[in-house]
Protein backbone atom coordinates (compact mmCIF):
# COMPACT_ATOMS: atom_id res chain seq x y z
CA UNK A 1 0.00 0.00 0.00
CA UNK A 2 2.66 2.57 0.93
CA UNK A 3 4.55 2.86 -2.31
CA UNK A 4 6.66 6.16 -3.41
CA UNK A 5 5.46 5.54 -6.65
CA UNK A 6 2.12 5.93 -6.20
CA UNK A 7 0.09 8.43 -7.45
CA UNK A 8 -3.54 7.72 -7.08
CA UNK A 9 -5.12 10.03 -4.70
CA UNK A 10 -7.23 7.24 -3.30
CA UNK A 11 -4.06 5.50 -1.94
CA UNK A 12 -1.88 5.97 1.28
CA UNK A 13 2.07 6.24 0.46
CA UNK A 14 4.79 7.60 2.23
CA UNK A 15 6.79 10.83 1.55
CA UNK A 16 9.75 10.75 4.20
CA UNK A 17 10.47 8.63 7.88
CA UNK A 18 12.20 9.10 11.00
CA UNK A 19 12.79 6.70 13.96
CA UNK A 20 12.83 7.61 17.37
CA UNK A 21 14.19 5.14 20.05
CA UNK A 22 12.21 5.14 23.37
CA UNK A 23 13.89 2.43 25.36
CA UNK A 24 13.24 -0.84 23.15
CA UNK A 25 10.62 0.77 21.33
CA UNK A 26 10.80 2.27 17.91
CA UNK A 27 8.72 4.82 16.73
CA UNK A 28 7.96 6.27 13.61
CA UNK A 29 7.49 9.91 12.09
CA UNK A 30 5.99 9.87 8.71
CA UNK A 31 5.32 12.11 6.30
CA UNK A 32 2.25 10.51 3.92
CA UNK A 33 0.33 11.05 1.43
CA UNK A 34 -3.24 10.13 2.48
CA UNK A 35 -5.74 10.51 -0.72
CA UNK A 36 -3.59 13.05 -2.03
CA UNK A 37 -3.38 15.12 0.75
CA UNK A 38 -0.43 15.17 3.19
CA UNK A 39 -0.40 14.38 6.87
CA UNK A 40 2.01 13.55 9.66
CA UNK A 41 1.45 10.15 11.08
CA UNK A 42 3.42 8.97 14.43
CA UNK A 43 3.37 5.05 14.93
CA UNK A 44 4.80 2.92 17.61
CA UNK A 45 4.51 -0.61 17.26
CA UNK A 46 4.53 -2.12 21.31
CA UNK A 47 6.60 -5.57 21.87
CA UNK A 48 4.69 -7.29 23.98
CA UNK A 49 6.82 -7.80 27.13
CA UNK A 50 6.39 -3.84 27.55
CA UNK A 51 5.24 -2.50 30.77
CA UNK A 52 1.74 -0.64 30.16
CA UNK A 53 -0.21 1.33 32.24
CA UNK A 54 -3.37 3.60 32.14
CA UNK A 55 -2.86 7.24 34.70
CA UNK A 56 -5.98 9.18 35.18
CA UNK A 57 -7.74 12.30 37.23
CA UNK A 58 -8.69 10.00 39.68
CA UNK A 59 -10.92 13.11 41.35
CA UNK A 60 -12.63 13.64 38.08
CA UNK A 61 -13.60 10.03 37.76
CA UNK A 62 -15.05 10.06 41.85
CA UNK A 63 -16.72 13.00 41.20
CA UNK A 64 -17.88 12.56 37.30
CA UNK A 65 -18.26 15.37 35.23
CA UNK A 66 -20.84 18.04 34.97
CA UNK A 67 -22.26 17.24 30.76
CA UNK A 68 -23.42 19.82 28.13
CA UNK A 69 -27.04 19.96 27.76
CA UNK A 70 -28.71 16.88 25.80
CA UNK A 71 -25.12 15.50 25.64
CA UNK A 72 -22.74 12.88 27.31
CA UNK A 73 -19.93 15.14 26.52
CA UNK A 74 -18.46 17.23 29.21
CA UNK A 75 -18.90 20.59 30.11
CA UNK A 76 -15.30 21.78 31.37
CA UNK A 77 -16.48 24.77 32.78
CA UNK A 78 -19.43 23.68 35.45
CA UNK A 79 -17.44 20.64 35.87
CA UNK A 80 -14.25 22.59 37.38
CA UNK A 81 -16.63 23.85 39.96
CA UNK A 82 -17.24 20.21 41.04
CA UNK A 83 -12.95 19.89 41.93
CA UNK A 84 -11.05 21.21 43.87
CA UNK A 85 -10.05 25.06 43.95
CA UNK A 86 -12.17 24.90 40.65
CA UNK A 87 -9.35 23.61 38.89
CA UNK A 88 -9.94 22.45 35.02
CA UNK A 89 -10.27 18.51 34.57
CA UNK A 90 -7.55 16.68 33.45
CA UNK A 91 -4.00 17.26 33.44
CA UNK A 92 -1.15 18.04 30.83
CA UNK A 93 0.50 14.43 29.36
CA UNK A 94 3.86 15.76 31.39
CA UNK A 95 2.23 16.09 34.68
CA UNK A 96 1.08 12.43 34.73
CA UNK A 97 4.77 11.08 33.92
CA UNK A 98 6.56 13.75 36.27
CA UNK A 99 7.39 11.12 38.39
CA UNK A 100 7.81 8.20 36.60
CA UNK A 101 11.09 7.30 35.53
CA UNK A 102 12.25 7.15 31.51
CA UNK A 103 12.60 5.46 29.24
CA UNK A 104 8.62 5.88 28.10
CA UNK A 105 6.57 6.66 25.81
CA UNK A 106 3.04 8.02 26.64
CA UNK A 107 0.05 9.35 25.04
CA UNK A 108 -3.49 9.80 25.72
CA UNK A 109 -5.86 7.11 26.14
CA UNK A 110 -9.60 7.09 25.35
CA UNK A 111 -12.31 9.53 26.08
CA UNK A 112 -12.49 8.05 29.74
CA UNK A 113 -12.90 11.64 31.99
CA UNK A 114 -14.30 13.17 28.84
CA UNK A 115 -17.47 11.93 28.52
CA UNK A 116 -20.24 9.36 29.90
CA UNK A 117 -20.39 5.21 28.88
CA UNK A 118 -16.24 5.62 28.51
CA UNK A 119 -14.14 3.49 30.88
CA UNK A 120 -11.02 1.93 31.25
CA UNK A 121 -9.76 -1.43 32.70
CA UNK A 122 -7.70 -2.20 35.34
CA UNK A 123 -6.86 -5.25 37.04
CA UNK A 124 -9.43 -6.90 35.65
CA UNK A 125 -12.10 -4.47 36.59
CA UNK A 126 -14.23 -1.46 35.20
CA UNK A 127 -13.21 1.98 35.90
CA UNK A 128 -16.29 3.95 35.81
CA UNK A 129 -16.81 7.97 36.30
CA UNK A 130 -19.56 8.74 38.87
CA UNK A 131 -21.96 9.69 36.41
CA UNK A 132 -21.88 6.13 34.98
CA UNK A 133 -22.20 3.95 38.10
CA UNK A 134 -25.43 2.17 38.82
CA UNK A 135 -26.50 3.60 35.48
CA UNK A 136 -23.87 2.53 32.19
CA UNK A 137 -26.01 -0.09 30.24
CA UNK A 138 -25.02 -1.33 26.96
CA UNK A 139 -22.61 -2.93 24.76
CA UNK A 140 -19.33 -1.64 23.92
CA UNK A 141 -16.02 -2.91 22.46
CA UNK A 142 -13.08 -2.62 24.47
CA UNK A 143 -9.36 -3.39 23.58
CA UNK A 144 -7.70 -5.18 26.54
CA UNK A 145 -4.14 -6.47 27.70
CA UNK A 146 -4.21 -10.06 28.51
CA UNK A 147 -1.33 -12.17 29.47
CA UNK A 148 1.00 -9.83 27.36
CA UNK A 149 -1.32 -9.90 24.18
CA UNK A 150 -4.10 -7.74 23.09
CA UNK A 151 -7.49 -8.20 22.26
CA UNK A 152 -10.32 -6.86 21.16
CA UNK A 153 -13.45 -7.85 23.31
CA UNK A 154 -17.47 -7.35 23.38
CA UNK A 155 -18.29 -5.98 27.00
CA UNK A 156 -22.02 -5.92 28.15
CA UNK A 157 -23.18 -3.57 31.09
CA UNK A 158 -26.50 -3.26 32.68
CA UNK A 159 -26.85 -0.52 35.40
CA UNK A 160 -22.90 -0.19 35.74
CA UNK A 161 -22.64 -3.96 36.12
CA UNK A 162 -20.28 -6.23 33.45
CA UNK A 163 -22.43 -9.78 33.39
CA UNK A 164 -20.64 -12.70 34.68
CA UNK A 165 -19.97 -14.35 31.43
CA UNK A 166 -18.25 -11.09 30.32
CA UNK A 167 -16.30 -11.17 33.86
CA UNK A 168 -14.57 -14.13 32.61
CA UNK A 169 -13.20 -12.12 29.72
CA UNK A 170 -11.75 -9.74 32.71
CA UNK A 171 -9.52 -12.75 34.16
CA UNK A 172 -5.97 -11.99 34.23
CA UNK A 173 -6.73 -8.64 32.14
CA UNK A 174 -3.91 -5.82 33.43
CA UNK A 175 -5.17 -2.68 31.49
CA UNK A 176 -7.35 -1.91 29.12
CA UNK A 177 -9.83 0.63 27.75
CA UNK A 178 -13.42 0.91 25.47
CA UNK A 179 -14.01 2.61 21.99
CA UNK A 180 -16.01 2.74 18.54
CA UNK A 181 -14.55 -0.52 16.72
CA UNK A 182 -12.76 0.98 13.53
CA UNK A 183 -11.11 -2.76 12.23
CA UNK A 184 -12.70 -5.86 13.22
CA UNK A 185 -11.02 -9.47 12.19
CA UNK A 186 -9.01 -7.99 9.56
CA UNK A 187 -12.35 -5.60 8.16
CA UNK A 188 -13.00 -2.02 7.80
CA UNK A 189 -15.83 -1.12 9.62
CA UNK A 190 -18.18 1.41 7.90
CA UNK A 191 -18.68 4.46 9.87
CA UNK A 192 -22.55 3.60 9.48
CA UNK A 193 -22.19 1.11 11.73
CA UNK A 194 -20.54 3.17 14.74
CA UNK A 195 -23.32 6.25 14.58
CA UNK A 196 -24.64 4.30 17.86
CA UNK A 197 -21.33 4.73 19.35
CA UNK A 198 -21.15 7.01 22.64
CA UNK A 199 -18.12 8.44 21.12
CA UNK A 200 -19.63 9.35 18.27
CA UNK A 201 -22.79 10.67 19.36
CA UNK A 202 -20.99 12.52 22.31
CA UNK A 203 -19.83 14.86 19.66
CA UNK A 204 -20.86 14.19 15.95
CA UNK A 205 -18.22 17.12 14.87
CA UNK A 206 -15.46 14.26 14.83
CA UNK A 207 -17.39 12.10 12.37
CA UNK A 208 -18.95 14.53 10.18
CA UNK A 209 -17.68 17.98 8.55
CA UNK A 210 -20.81 20.35 9.28
CA UNK A 211 -19.11 23.32 7.51
CA UNK A 212 -18.98 20.81 3.96
CA UNK A 213 -15.38 21.74 3.69
CA UNK A 214 -16.28 25.46 2.98
CA UNK A 215 -14.41 28.35 4.85
CA UNK A 216 -15.99 29.01 8.14
CA UNK A 217 -14.35 31.26 10.94
CA UNK A 218 -13.42 29.44 13.83
CA UNK A 219 -16.83 30.23 16.22
CA UNK A 220 -18.73 27.92 13.73
CA UNK A 221 -17.61 24.68 15.29
CA UNK A 222 -18.22 25.66 19.19
CA UNK A 223 -21.76 27.16 17.74
CA UNK A 224 -22.97 24.29 16.25
CA UNK A 225 -21.67 21.93 18.77
CA UNK A 226 -24.44 23.19 20.79
CA UNK A 227 -27.11 21.84 18.26
CA UNK A 228 -25.36 18.56 17.58
CA UNK A 229 -27.86 15.86 16.45
CA UNK A 230 -28.31 13.03 18.72
CA UNK A 231 -30.71 10.43 17.93
CA UNK A 232 -29.90 7.60 15.73
CA UNK A 233 -32.35 8.89 12.90
CA UNK A 234 -30.70 11.64 12.63
CA UNK A 235 -26.92 10.38 12.50
CA UNK A 236 -28.28 7.47 10.33
CA UNK A 237 -29.68 10.25 7.70
CA UNK A 238 -26.69 11.83 7.28
CA UNK A 239 -24.18 8.83 5.95
CA UNK A 240 -26.76 8.50 3.39
CA UNK A 241 -26.18 9.34 -0.08
CA UNK A 242 -29.67 10.76 -0.94
CA UNK A 243 -30.16 14.07 0.34
CA UNK A 244 -32.52 14.29 2.97
CA UNK A 245 -33.60 16.79 5.50
CA UNK A 246 -32.95 16.52 9.02
CA UNK A 247 -33.88 18.56 12.04
CA UNK A 248 -30.79 18.06 14.22
CA UNK A 249 -32.55 19.24 17.50
CA UNK A 250 -34.61 22.54 18.81
CA UNK A 251 -33.20 24.61 21.53
CA UNK A 252 -35.33 27.29 23.71
CA UNK A 253 -32.19 29.85 25.19
CA UNK A 254 -33.19 31.14 28.43
CA UNK A 255 -31.16 34.04 28.52
CA UNK A 256 -30.10 36.87 25.74
CA UNK A 257 -26.69 35.64 26.49
CA UNK A 258 -27.68 32.17 25.88
CA UNK A 259 -28.82 33.05 22.04
CA UNK A 260 -26.09 35.02 20.83
CA UNK A 261 -24.17 31.48 19.15
CA UNK A 262 -27.43 30.59 17.61
CA UNK A 263 -27.94 33.95 15.91
CA UNK A 264 -24.02 34.13 15.12
CA UNK A 265 -24.37 30.72 13.91
CA UNK A 266 -27.30 31.66 11.78
CA UNK A 267 -25.16 34.61 10.30
CA UNK A 268 -22.26 32.10 9.84
CA UNK A 269 -24.55 29.92 7.36
CA UNK A 270 -25.60 33.08 5.53
CA UNK A 271 -22.63 34.92 4.89
CA UNK A 272 -20.42 31.80 4.37
CA UNK A 273 -22.89 30.31 1.82
CA UNK A 274 -23.73 27.18 3.53
CA UNK A 275 -26.72 25.65 1.68
CA UNK A 276 -26.58 21.82 3.14
CA UNK A 277 -27.82 23.99 6.49
CA UNK A 278 -30.57 26.08 7.71
CA UNK A 279 -30.91 27.83 11.32
CA UNK A 280 -34.42 28.32 11.59
CA UNK A 281 -35.17 31.32 14.49
CA UNK A 282 -39.36 31.72 15.43
CA UNK A 283 -39.25 33.50 18.55
CA UNK A 284 -37.05 31.40 21.08
CA UNK A 285 -37.18 28.44 19.40
CA UNK A 286 -34.26 27.47 17.28
CA UNK A 287 -33.91 24.95 14.78
CA UNK A 288 -30.84 23.44 12.26
CA UNK A 289 -31.53 21.83 9.43
CA UNK A 290 -29.29 19.63 7.68
CA UNK A 291 -29.97 18.74 3.82
CA UNK A 292 -28.06 16.06 2.35
CA UNK A 293 -24.76 13.95 3.14
CA UNK A 294 -22.27 15.58 4.52
CA UNK A 295 -18.23 14.52 4.46
CA UNK A 296 -16.55 12.73 6.96
CA UNK A 297 -14.47 15.03 8.95
CA UNK A 298 -10.60 15.29 8.59
CA UNK A 299 -9.12 16.38 11.65
CA UNK A 300 -6.23 15.16 14.36
CA UNK A 301 -7.28 11.59 15.18
CA UNK A 302 -5.50 8.71 17.17
CA UNK A 303 -6.12 5.01 17.51
CA UNK A 304 -5.00 1.63 19.38
CA UNK A 305 -5.34 -1.54 17.82
CA UNK A 306 -3.31 -4.94 18.39
CA UNK A 307 -2.09 -6.94 15.39
CA UNK A 308 -1.92 -11.18 14.90
CA UNK A 309 0.87 -11.20 17.37
CA UNK A 310 -1.16 -9.46 19.71
CA UNK A 311 1.14 -6.58 19.92
CA UNK A 312 -0.49 -3.30 20.57
CA UNK A 313 0.09 -0.62 17.86
CA UNK A 314 -0.91 3.15 17.98
CA UNK A 315 -1.48 5.86 15.51
CA UNK A 316 -1.59 9.40 15.84
CA UNK A 317 -2.58 11.70 12.92
CA UNK A 318 -1.60 15.34 12.98
CA UNK A 319 -4.24 17.94 11.91
CA UNK A 320 -5.46 20.90 11.50
CA UNK A 321 -2.32 22.52 9.86
CA UNK A 322 -0.32 23.83 7.24
CA UNK A 323 1.70 20.74 6.94
CA UNK A 324 -0.95 18.00 8.43
CA UNK A 325 -4.50 17.80 6.96
CA UNK A 326 -5.36 14.81 9.75
CA UNK A 327 -7.74 12.29 8.30
CA UNK A 328 -11.43 10.94 8.67
CA UNK A 329 -12.31 8.29 10.43
CA UNK A 330 -12.34 6.14 7.65
CA UNK A 331 -8.38 7.15 6.69
CA UNK A 332 -7.23 6.42 10.17
CA UNK A 333 -8.64 2.82 10.12
CA UNK A 334 -7.09 2.22 6.31
CA UNK A 335 -3.99 3.29 7.81
CA UNK A 336 -4.14 1.47 10.53
CA UNK A 337 -4.73 -1.62 8.20
CA UNK A 338 -1.77 -0.87 6.32
CA UNK A 339 0.17 -0.77 9.33
CA UNK A 340 -0.74 -4.32 10.16
CA UNK A 341 -3.66 -4.14 12.97
CA UNK A 342 -6.51 -6.47 13.01
CA UNK A 343 -8.67 -4.81 15.50
CA UNK A 344 -8.46 -0.96 16.16
CA UNK A 345 -10.37 1.10 18.17
CA UNK A 346 -11.04 5.12 17.69
CA UNK A 347 -9.84 7.24 21.18
CA UNK A 348 -8.76 11.04 21.23
CA UNK A 349 -8.60 13.44 18.96
CA UNK A 350 -8.32 17.09 18.31
CA UNK A 351 -6.06 19.12 19.87
CA UNK A 352 -5.75 15.66 22.63
CA UNK A 353 -3.88 14.14 20.18
CA UNK A 354 0.08 13.56 21.37
CA UNK A 355 3.06 11.34 21.80
CA UNK A 356 5.42 12.19 24.18
CA UNK A 357 9.00 10.09 24.84
CA UNK A 358 10.65 10.64 28.52
CA UNK A 359 14.95 9.67 28.04
CA UNK A 360 17.30 10.82 30.74
CA UNK A 361 13.99 12.59 32.62
CA UNK A 362 13.96 14.92 29.32
CA UNK A 363 10.01 14.78 27.91
CA UNK A 364 9.97 15.50 24.25
CA UNK A 365 6.60 15.77 22.23
CA UNK A 366 7.40 13.76 19.08
CA UNK A 367 4.03 15.29 17.67
CA UNK A 368 2.45 18.63 16.79
CA UNK A 369 -0.80 18.64 18.90
CA UNK A 370 -3.30 21.06 17.14
CA UNK A 371 -3.77 23.58 20.39
CA UNK A 372 -4.33 26.55 18.57
CA UNK A 373 -3.59 28.83 21.76
CA UNK A 374 0.21 27.17 21.82
CA UNK A 375 3.38 29.47 21.28
CA UNK A 376 4.89 26.58 19.01
CA UNK A 377 3.74 23.33 17.95
CA UNK A 378 4.68 20.77 20.03
CA UNK A 379 2.33 22.29 23.11
CA UNK A 380 -0.08 19.80 24.70
CA UNK A 381 -2.96 20.08 26.76
CA UNK A 382 -5.14 18.81 29.34
CA UNK A 383 -6.16 15.07 29.08
CA UNK A 384 -8.46 12.62 31.10
CA UNK A 385 -5.59 9.77 30.94
CA UNK A 386 -2.82 8.43 29.47
CA UNK A 387 -1.27 5.15 28.27
CA UNK A 388 1.93 4.92 29.69
CA UNK A 389 4.70 2.13 28.04
CA UNK A 390 7.33 1.43 29.50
Amino acid sequence: MYTKESKNTNEIYVLSQEKVFVGPTAVVREKMLIDGAESLVTTAKIANNASIDIFYDTELARKGIQTEPGSLLIDQQTTAQRLENNRAAGFRPEEYIADIPGPLLAAPGNHFGWQQEAFLIQDGHPILLANDKDKITGSYSALLQKEGKWQVVTLHLENGEINEEDYKKLRGVTVGFNGPPIIASGELVPVSDIIDDPRIKADPRNLFDFAAGKEVPPTFFQDIRKQMPSSHHALDRMTRVQPSSVVARTLVPESETEREPFERLQGTIQRSNLTHLRMDIQGRDYRLGIFGKLPEQKMPLMGYGRNRNGELIMVAVDGRQEASAGVSISQLARLMKGKGAEDAILTCGGGDVAVLAKINDQVRVLNHPANKDADSSNVTRRVPNVVVIR
